[in-house]
């Protein structure tokens, strides 16, 4: 029961340090990060703009997997519910908002929470199949097209790449009454049930695909506008594999191996680390701003539909 109530705060205790050493060396790199300032309104638009597609795409995949399984909302309670449940994820550890979203809607739609979670493990799968593939795509032109080649993005992206095949690789399992297997055999053949559905997975795929080339495109924006040269083979391999190391969610907001990626990785690529810790402040910064602002604009959409009650247990 103690260790219960430590675990969350070695999370939170963990972003902290993060913030901290962040902020230290923006202390210490005040002159280098002086390159902020170049950012005009326009720029900051233009990347709000790709940030609420990205979120509306988000919210729409949901959409989608729930009236896969028969839980038809209306646009804006669906929305909604992604929006509180991306903003509870950026304050709390360990996707606490994720959780939150599957209890209320067991409560108000009754969709058990097995479902919830092959829909949560599906995904991260198919999140890492895309983000992968696109990785390998610009890791080849880099290559090709600047004679750059990246060999920590290669093997990052093979190693996701060849773990995700593995899942769409595993045969279906057969039903037994031993202790703990129920849940693996529940969640195996789940993910086979789903994998049939070929229209329904092409859909999810593409929504997948659109909303990472939408945060990649929004991380183009922002190296454009502080000015810095960086390809868009570079970016294109950059933030993919930074959306991979985002399903990494042990800490609040994924503060950790999200940051390392798109600071470090760069680096690779001609920037410096205050500059690409400059790009990530930025995206950060409005990401949490258009995400409060509208999960408080639509939060009224994500209570008990009026004249309903929750289902039975």
């Amino acid at each position: 029961m103690q260790w219960a109530r430590i675990k969350p705060w070695i999370s939170v205790a963990a972003a902290l340090v993060i913030l901290g050493a962040a902020g230290w060396y923006a202390c210490r790199h005040r002159e280098d990060l002086g390159i902020l300032w170049r950012l005009d309104a326009l720029s900051l638009v233009e990347v709000l703009a790709g940030i609420v597609a990205s979120l509306v795409l988000g919210g729409y995949q949901l959409n989608v997997f729930l009236r896969h399984y028969e839980v038809a909302l209306p646009w804006h309670r669906w929305f909604g519910l992604y929006l509180v449940m991306s903003i509870a994820n950026i304050v709390t550890p360990v996707r606490g908002g994720t959780g939150l979203a599957a209890v209320y809607l067991k409560s108000a739609y009754g969709l058990a929470l097995g479902r919830f979670a092959l829909m949560l493990v599906a995904t991260q799968v198919l999140v890492s199949l895309v983000n992968a593939g696109l990785a390998l795509a610009g890791v080849a032109l880099s290559w090709w097209l600047e004679g750059v080649f990246c060999p920590a993005a290669l093997v990052a992206a093979l190693v996701v790449l060849a773990a995700c095949l593995v899942v769409f690789a595993v045969p279906a399992a057969p039903e037994s009454d031993r202790w703990g297997w129920r849940l693996v055999v529940k969640a195996v053949n789940g993910w086979h049930a789903l994998t049939r559905q070929r229209a329904l997975l092409a859909r999810l795929l593409a929504i997948t695909l659109a909303q990472s080339l939408t945060q990649t495109a929004c991380y183009a924006l922002i190296y454009r506008a502080l000015g810095l040269d960086v390809s868009l083979a570079a970016v294109i391999t950059i933030v993919p594999i930074s959306i991979i190391a985002s399903l990494i969610a042990i800490t609040p907001a994924a503060l950790g191996p999200y940051d390392a990626v798109l600071v470090a990785l760069p680096v690779a690529y001609g920037l410096t680390v205050a500059q690409s810790l400059a790009a990530l402040l930025v995206f950060r910064a409005l990401l949490l701003i258009a995400s409060a602002v509208l999960a408080g604009v639509f939060a009224f959409a994500v209570r008990m539909p009026a004249g309903e009650k929750p289902p039975p247990a």
